[in-house]
């Protein structure tokens, strides 16, 4: 926090976890003392994004975990996660984007088809079986706009 603070300008205010840096983090000793009595027969006290959070400093926690079948077809399932299910990412990104607000990545859009971002086409299939057909184009890119904003942690559990 303190390097991106010095080298970006900006307080980090979101942390994105990998599912077994969250399970480790929920189940950390040193995180699970600064919170017992805080709860209530009501309102328990758990570690989720939201105490993480407030422990860290950020305004945001979010869980990486999305999967993917990387198996080929009509092979048992393989299932991965999307993201290093045991990193951590620390970053600086507005809540709204900006031209002249820096951020550790953007989301840009082109636009196709006359100015909108998705152009959706519907066909029929010709051979009479009632099946109709849509299929759609996105024009997005991810882009990492500010080195400085960020930084990964790899490996953070065994």
């Amino acid at each position: 926090m303190v390097e991106i603070r010095r080298n970006g300008r900006r307080r980090p205010n979101k942390l994105a976890l990998g599912m077994e840096t969250y399970v480790a983090l929920k189940n950390n000793p040193s995180i699970l003392e600064r919170i017992k009595y805080s709860g209530t027969t009501q309102n328990p006290a758990i570690v989720n994004e939201n105490v993480l959070a407030q422990i860290f400093g950020v305004d945001q926690v979010v869980v990486l975990d999305a999967t993917y079948n990387a198996a080929p077809i009509g092979a048992p399932e393989n299932m991965k996660y999307v993201c290093d299910s045991k990193g951590a990412l620390l970053l600086y990104a507005p809540d709204s984007p900006q031209v002249d607000v820096p951020s550790a990545g953007y989301l840009f859009t082109w636009r196709i088809d006359g100015g909108n971002y998705i152009a959706i086409d519907q066909f029929e299939k010709n051979d009479g079986s009632h099946t109709d057909f849509m299929e759609g184009i996105i024009a997005y890119d991810m882009q990492k706009t500010g080195d400085c904003l960020a930084c990964y942690c790899g490996s953070c559990v065994g």
